[in-house]
């Protein structure tokens, strides 16, 4: 699966180099979509457990 994405990506990649410019906006939104932190709340006021 993980294999499969990375295939994409390069072929995407590849498909980019061709024109100027297209690269660093690939990477531009590669980075834009990426999470860069997660937040956790601690706190919260709910039961250890809970049906969904």
């Amino acid at each position: 699966m993980r294999q499969t994405r990375q295939r994409r990506l390069a072929v995407r990649r590849r498909r980019c180099e061709r024109t100027t410019g297209a690269r660093s906006g690939f990477d531009a939104m590669h980075e834009y979509i990426h999470a860069k932190s997660v937040w956790f709340d601690v706190d919260a006021q709910i039961p250890p457990y809970y049906p969904r």
